[in-house]
């Protein structure tokens, strides 16, 4: 259950000892109330943020907004934190039949409760067709989609004058993806993902993971008692992913082994990222700029424009 349980009868609160405990959190060994855990998840990210010097003074922040749990909560969390750094918030609709139409909802309703710019980019208008449409055509449109997702929120970060962007990505989002690229032996791949990721290229903003110490089962019970505005639907083209596997199979662990996920995650900050760091930077002088739009490129073409070309031929 993540390391984390929803159990009645759990007693008062480990931190207040006044309130009735409704949060058993497994991997930390305590009991909370819903005031306690509140206080609990922010501290947690206040001291992520501070710890890899995710904000400095005068940065912009571009806020990815997908109108999902981990974004609302993103967004939340660092307008209380840092309430001085200046921050615009930027929603992609991907043209997803039956979802995109909420998440767009509940992104313009979060960023209305909160005070925020926000700009609204249709996927169709970069891609030339919606991700419902290029599913008829391709049956893997996860890493295209997620190709065309950091390519427009780097255009537009750069377009608008941020210095870093700031997704949602939770543990367990981070964790599924670094089991895949260990097991496949693919470590300069994985040493690029970590709390904070520095720009290579001047079309490359900085990229920074605020929630990455925390769990979809914390975000979730965060959002909630919160009462922030958010989609609980699911991505119907990611289902069935290899990645959601691989989460199920990380959780059956952590269910064994409480606290398996963060010793994971700081194994991979403390210790393996530093010994691949160099090799990793060595080979930074391989990345240029798109022959065609000047975004970051490993080849004459980037990722984007290639995909363009091959949907366009099809």
């Amino acid at each position: 259950m993540n390391g984390l349980a929803q159990v009645r009868g759990l007693g008062l609160c480990s931190r207040c000892h006044v309130r009735k405990a409704s949060l058993r959190l497994s991997y930390a060994r305590m009991s909370l109330c819903d005031e306690c855990f509140v206080k609990f998840v922010e501290r947690k990210v206040e001291r992520t943020l501070r710890e890899y010097d995710m904000i400095e003074q005068g940065d912009k922040l571009l806020v990815a907004l997908s109108g999902g749990k981990d974004s609302s909560a993103l967004l939340h969390i660092i307008k209380g934190l840092a309430p001085d750094v200046k921050l615009t918030c930027l929603h992609i609709d991907l043209g997803i039949e039956g979802l995109s139409e909420q998440c767009r909802l509940k992104a313009e309703e979060l960023a209305s409760q909160e005070g925020v710019e926000l700009e609204v980019v249709e996927l169709r208008d970069f891609l030339g067709c919606s991700i419902s449409e290029l599913a008829l055509q391709h049956k893997k449109t996860c890493s295209p989609c997620g190709l065309a997702r950091r390519y427009i929120l780097n255009y537009y970060g750069c377009l608008r004058g941020a210095t870093k962007i700031a997704t949602g990505h939770n543990l367990d989002d981070v964790l599924a993806v670094l089991w895949d690229l260990y097991v496949a032996g693919d470590l300069l791949e994985a040493v690029k993902l970590r709390p904070v990721t520095r720009s290579v290229h001047p079309k490359a903003l900085s990229r920074i993971k605020p929630l990455i110490e925390l769990t979809d089962f914390e975000l979730k019970a965060y959002v909630d008692i919160k009462a922030l505005p958010y989609s609980p639907a699911q991505c119907p083209f990611g289902r069935k992913s290899k990645l959601n596997e691989r989460k199920k199979l990380i959780d059956a662990i952590e269910s064994m082994y409480p606290s398996f996920k963060h010793t994971f995650l700081k194994t991979h900050v403390k210790r393996v990222s530093p010994l691949l760091s160099p090799l990793l930077a060595s080979r930074a002088t391989d990345r240029r700029s798109c022959a065609r739009c000047g975004m970051l490129s490993k080849g004459e073409l980037c990722g984007m424009c290639r995909l363009k070309e091959r949907l366009k031929s099809e």
